[in-house]
């Protein structure tokens, strides 16, 4: 893919808890281009870890 072929090695990955009355998480992969800027991947709202899930 020529989008990625300028990416740095760089590919993080993090996440934070949503404080709404839905809960559920906030995921993201974030990478690096050659100035040295941040763009996102992907992201993605997951609900909390439970018995259930």
């Amino acid at each position: 893919m020529i989008f990625l072929a300028g990416c740095g090695p760089f590919i993080g990955v993090d996440d934070c808890h949503l404080k709404t009355k839905f809960g559920g998480q906030l995921l993201i992969v974030v990478g690096q281009d050659p100035n040295d800027q941040y763009f996102p991947f992907a992201f993605a709202v997951a609900e909390n870890e439970t018995k259930e899930s």
